[in-house]
């Protein structure tokens, strides 16, 4: 007696999910393509995101788990939500349920940022630096060197001015 027993094969596209610049606790969303590369039925799972990355961004991927026929592909939507400034790749796996292969690796990369914010000893030195900024563009993003309008914030009210 014998028998012989196949596990699908899986692979994903991208390798590489990039989500570029994406802004700090705001939720972006892209599609990883899973495929049955192999002439059996597959099943496929992402497993839940372990506890240290997740402490730099978190993703859920939907559907995280299901079948695919022979030489047949799926769209999972990946949503990144960054916890943290600056470049951020955490791996996302697929795994071909019942294989003794390594699961499927995506890198989710991004770029976050956030709100910038300048302090200023009172309000008409924070209106100073704007206008200065207006005219000579020097508020700049540190992560993109983008100009863009800063939140100004006065460590004091305007009637202490």
């Amino acid at each position: 007696l014998r028998a012989e027993s196949r596990v699908a094969e899986l692979t994903t596209s991208p390798k590489t999910l990039a989500f570029g610049e994406v802004f700090l606790e705001h939720e972006e969303t892209r599609v990883v393509t899973v495929r049955n590369t192999s002439r059996v039925p597959a099943k496929f799972s992402v497993p839940a995101q372990d506890a240290l990355t997740s402490q730099l961004a978190s993703w859920t991927a939907t559907p995280d788990s299901g079948t695919l026929s022979a030489m047949d592909e799926t769209e999972v939507v990946v949503t990144l939500r960054a916890h943290h400034l600056g470049i951020i790749r955490v791996p996302l796996s697929v795994v071909s349920v019942g294989s003794k292969r390594p699961p499927t690796e995506v890198a989710l990369e991004a770029a976050a940022r956030g709100p910038l914010v300048r302090f200023f000893q009172n309000l008409d030195a924070a209106m100073d630096e704007t206008a200065k900024a207006a005219n000579a563009e020097t508020l700049r993003d540190p992560l993109t060197g983008d100009v863009s309008a800063a939140t100004l914030v006065s460590t004091s009210d305007s009637t202490s001015g």
